[in-house]
Formats: structure tokens, sequence, C-alpha cells
């Protein structure tokens, strides 16, 4: 009877023991919970929910402006590009320019050459004309003709004359000028008016030359000085081929 009875003691002693064991673990835990739940702990809990969100927020914003920056970039790298073209463009515009402007250069100077050269052989063959023409004057005057009107006449021939000698002494110049001005075509439209009045001035001295030797004509034959003054008036002396009408003609055909 003792065994048993001592057995049943010491499983209620057991039990009593492990129910206590159980009821401090249950209270840890209730504690455990109890403090988890807390209002420090719920408000940290909310400062790192917080926190984590505004982190979220900071790695999208830091996206997004690392998009940004990359879009960027590539419209820069665009925008250099194209500004690396139009310059290509503009260098092949300028060289294109610089060779138009050389061929251009190289035509006004070859036209210039040949105008310039024509119009002084024309001036010296009018020179040369008027002064074969006052030294038949003299004669003439000498036979008794009168030659007043035919001197006026030439003398205003030659005045046209020495302003086509003028005009044309520093052409030379005025086709390197222009030549070399930025715009060369509006300078040499400058230049090539020069010219038109030089040629001008040698047409009126061919056309007073003309008029000159019609009064010549005239004056003869009212002198009656027959067939011998006239042949004076178209040749001089042997060795001059042509009369001053022959060359005026010559140097109107050159003109």
């Amino acid at each position: 009877m003792k065994s048993i009875t001592h057995i049943f003691i010491s499983h209620a002693v057991l039990l009593a023991l492990f129910g206590g064991a159980v009821l401090a673990l249950a209270q840890e835990e209730a504690d455990t919970e109890t403090t988890a739940t807390t209002p420090t702990d719920r408000q940290a809990v909310m400062q790192e929910n917080i926190e984590a969100r505004q982190e979220q927020r900071e790695e999208v914003r830091e996206t997004r402006q690392e998009n940004v920056a990359t879009r960027q970039e590539q419209m820069e790298g665009r925008r250099e590009a194209m500004e690396e073209k139009q310059e290509e463009r503009q260098e092949m515009m300028e060289e294109r320019r610089a060779q138009l402007q050389a061929r251009v250069q190289e035509r006004i100077t070859n036209l210039a050459a040949n105008m310039s050269n024509r119009m002084e052989a024309a001036v010296t063959r009018m020179e040369d004309i008027n002064d074969r023409f006052a030294s038949r004057l003299e004669k003439l005057e000498e036979a008794g003709v009168d030659t007043s009107e035919a001197a006026a006449a030439l003398a205003s021939a030659q005045l046209s004359v020495n302003a086509a000698k003028a005009g044309i002494a520093d052409i030379d110049d005025a086709v390197a000028s222009a030549v070399g001005a930025e715009d060369v075509r509006a300078a040499w439209a400058e230049v090539k008016t020069t010219f038109g009045e030089v040629r001008d001035h040698l047409r009126t001295a061919h056309s007073e030359l003309r008029a000159a030797v019609a009064v010549l004509k005239a004056a003869v034959q009212e002198a009656e000085l027959g067939r011998g003054s006239s042949a004076a008036v178209r040749s001089d002396n042997s060795d001059n081929e042509t009369g001053p009408e022959e060359d005026a003609e010559s140097t109107e055909t050159t003109n």
C-alpha cells in the first residue's frame, strides 16, 4: 500500500512541477507578445516601414534620374553627330565655293586680258592713224587746202582716243582687285563698265576721224586741186599701204 501511495504522490508532484513549467512558459510567451505589441514597438515597426518606402522611392527616383541622364546623353550624342555632319556639309560647300571662285577668277582674268590687249591695240592703232592724218593735213594746208574743219574733227577724235587711253591705263589693277574681291561677279561688273566706256570712246574717235576725212575731201574739192590732191588724201607716202579711211574701218572692225 505504501508503495502505491508513494507512486501516486510522486506522480502528483511531477505533474505539479510539469504544470508549473508549462504555466511559466505560457506566461513568458504572453509577456513576450505583450512586449512586442507595445506602442514603442509599433512605432518602431512603422518607422521601419516608412524608411523602407522612402528607400524604395529613392531607388525609383535614382532609376528615373539615371534613365533621364541616359536619354540626355543619347540626345547629346545625336546632336553632336548632327553638328559634325553639318560641319562636314559646310566644309564641302566652302570647298565647292572656293573651286567655283577659282574657276570664275581664272575665266575673268583670261577674258579681261583678251579685252585689255584688244583695246590697247585699238588705242595704239587710232593714235597712229591720227598722227598720219595730221601729217597729211599739214601737207594739204601747205598746198592751199582749208584744213581747219578737218583739223578740228581730228582734234576731237584725239580727245576721244586720249580718254580711251586713260580708261585702259589702270584696267589691270582694276581686274586684279575684282578677281581678289569677295564678290567677284559684282566687282567684275564694275570693270566691265570701264571696258564699255573705253570701247565707247574708241567708237567715238572712229566716227570723228571719219568725219575729219569727209571734211577734208570736201575741202580738197573746193580747192580744185584735182586728182593729185585727192590722191594725197588717200595716200601719204609710198611706204603707207592704207589711208585714214581704211585704217579707221580696220579699227572699227576690231572693236
